[in-house]
């Protein structure tokens, strides 16, 4: 009972990494994705001239930005920039990193799917359907951390 009201009083102390993921942003960027990924990590993208994810860590007393090390993100669908009829899309990512993945995820418009992934614990494909997307612009998002290193990436699609 003291283990979890110590638990509470330490999650209550930490700031919202809100300010830092503003500081790290471009000017009149839009925040498209804001996911808590456990209470000292959170991963944010932003879109606008230059589109920009990254992972912060809560440490120290501070938010900052997680090292990418050789943490490796890519995008495999759907294709940046393309067009879809479908309303249903596979969101699909390539991870990999030379130590184990201890975490990693996938979203678009700032909701998480559920990815099923193949292959390694060091090197991987996942995978998952969107939910039911109306016609616009769209964006997704892929993350990954292993051995203290993350790194995460955005992309936008269309849906007719």
């Amino acid at each position: 009972m003291i283990v979890a009201a110590l638990t509470t009083l330490l999650a209550a102390a930490i700031p919202s990494p809100a300010p830092a993921a503003r500081a790290l942003a471009p000017p009149g960027a839009r925040q498209v994705l804001r996911a808590n990924i456990d209470a000292r990590t959170s991963v944010f993208a932003f879109v606008g001239p230059k589109p920009i994810a990254f992972v912060l860590h809560y440490a120290r007393g501070r938010w900052s930005e997680l090292p990418h090390g050789r943490v490796a993100v890519r995008e495999l669908g759907p294709n940046p920039g393309a067009t879809y009829s479908a309303r249903i899309v596979q969101v699909a990512a390539e991870f990999s990193a030379p130590s184990t993945i201890v975490q990693a995820g996938l979203w678009v418009d700032d909701k998480a799917v559920p990815g099923r992934p193949h292959g390694s614990p060091t090197r991987f494909t996942a995978f998952g359907a969107s939910p039911r997307l109306a016609p616009g612009r769209h964006t997704a998002a892929a993350f990954a951390e292993a051995g203290g290193a993350a790194r995460a990436v955005v992309w936008s699609f269309r849906v007719r």
